[in-house]
């Protein structure tokens, strides 16, 4: 085949592995270029980070030759560098095509996000389609369909904005259980929550994260990096946050939102410790993806709960316990180490503002959402300490039961006399 068959089944395979297959071709000549097509392309999209504008403008380029062997032509560069663009031959800003939704803006998109350019900062857009808009704007109550439309139309692949959006989420939850169908009016109760969670769309629109973690950082400052995780749980939903730190040249500890994951609870109730333990086991995962998927060599982990019945857990044995705890117990302490979960009070854990509504999430550029818990930025001794660590807890523990009944001897010990005849009958009758 000369041309890719669109539409065809085997497209999307068939098309990465030529991408492969040409880069892997120049991969002794131009290794670094060959590692970022391969590693760094989503379907035909390029993007990678670097050092300097030196090395970015000799990747790129490299890049370029790369895909041009191929028959491919790869353009619309977008760098928060003007120097790599120009080196690119690229257009200047003015002229380019404006890419998002809103006219006026601008910023560009990358994978369904905002990315402003000029200022390397991250954004949402939240310029929806026309009826859902309306919606918004409307004084009539929601419908299921309605609501799940709504919820549905925030893109946010990195968790940024999970603290926000699980509450969304919790309340299509509510509108499930409670029977509603798709068109119907789902009552006073839900709409009022419903209000209450739109009213911090405009708040999402002004938000801006930084794209690097950590501004002017450079490959030694990241040789203390250590990465945190912190996981709760509530009746209504549990979640995971991670994030990195650093100390920079002068000593100061730096800390900055990765990513973060959040799931409802299940519709059947389940108990507190056991959805701890479930937020355990998703933030082990989310830890283990985070870890797996940075170029950069992390130092330490550590992992935060503040359920001391989790904690129990992790340092008994699990099999002691019911299937449910003991399964979940095995798969965290397999991605995870025992001596890297450590306690943290309720009110010191991160996490808990995706769980709990509370006051409404904050995204300002210093809130602790986006810059991490306040004791992070201080020394290790200084970090939260449990009172008195738990090494066992009772509760799931496997029932064993222990079945007595009282038997009537085999022998009647009375008739013997002599314990030489007792012991030949007794042998006599086992043998026989």
């Amino acid at each position: 085949m000369d041309v890719l068959t669109f539409g065809s089944t085997s497209s999307s395979s068939s098309s990465q592995f030529v991408k492969n297959n040409n880069a892997q071709e120049h991969e002794a000549q131009f290794p670094r270029a060959t590692e970022g097509i391969i590693k760094s392309h989503y379907v035909d999209d390029y993007l990678d980070s670097f050092e300097n504008a030196e090395q970015a403008k000799l990747v790129t380029e490299q890049v370029r030759y790369i895909h041009s062997n191929g028959g491919f032509e790869i353009r619309n560069w977008l760098c928060n560098e003007r120097k790599v663009l120009e080196h690119l031959g690229e257009r200047s800003k003015a002229s380019t095509k404006d890419l998002t939704a809103a006219g006026g803006d601008d910023s560009d998109r990358v994978l369904g996000m905002l990315w402003q350019t000029e200022t390397d900062m991250l954004r949402f857009s939240t310029t929806f389609r026309v009826e859902i808009d309306a919606l918004i704007r409307s004084t009539s109550g929601p419908t299921k369909r309605q609501i799940l439309k709504t919820v549905m139309s925030l893109f946010d692949p990195l968790g940024l904005l999970a603290s926000f959006l699980v509450h969304g989420k919790i309340i299509m939850q509510e509108v499930w259980r409670s029977g509603i169908k798709w068109d119907e009016y789902v009552g006073q109760r839900i709409e009022q929550s419903w209000r209450k969670w739109i009213e911090l769309l405009d708040v999402v629109r002004r938000i801006e994260i930084p794209r690097c973690y950590f501004a002017n950082a450079t490959t030694e400052r990241y040789q203390t990096l250590q990465a945190h995780l912190f996981v709760d749980a509530s009746e209504a939903a549990y979640a995971a946050v991670v994030y990195f730190r650093i100390i920079d040249m002068e000593g100061n500890p730096q800390c900055s939102l990765v990513t973060a994951k959040t799931k409802v609870a299940p519709l059947k109730y389940v108990s507190i410790p056991r959805l701890e333990l479930m937020a355990a086991v998703l933030g082990a995962r989310l830890l283990t993806f985070v870890v797996e998927n940075h170029t950069i060599p992390i130092q330490q982990r550590f992992c935060w709960s503040d359920s001391n019945t989790v904690l129990a857990w992790l340092r008994s044995e699990h099999r002691r316990y019911k299937q449910f705890v003991a399964c979940r117990v095995g798969e965290v302490l397999t991605l995870t180490k025992e001596n890297e979960w450590r306690w943290v009070p309720s009110r010191l854990n991160i996490a808990d503002e995706a769980t709990k509504w509370g006051k409404g999430p904050c995204f300002d550029a210093g809130s602790r959402w986006v810059q991490g818990p306040e004791f992070l930025s201080r020394a290790e001794e200084l970090w939260p300490k449990a009172v008195a660590s738990t090494v066992s807890t009772e509760e799931e523990l496997r029932l064993c039961h222990l079945f007595h009944k009282a038997i009537k001897p085999l022998l009647d010990f009375k008739r013997f006399s002599n314990w030489n005849r007792l012991l030949r009958k007794a042998l006599y009758g086992i043998i026989y």
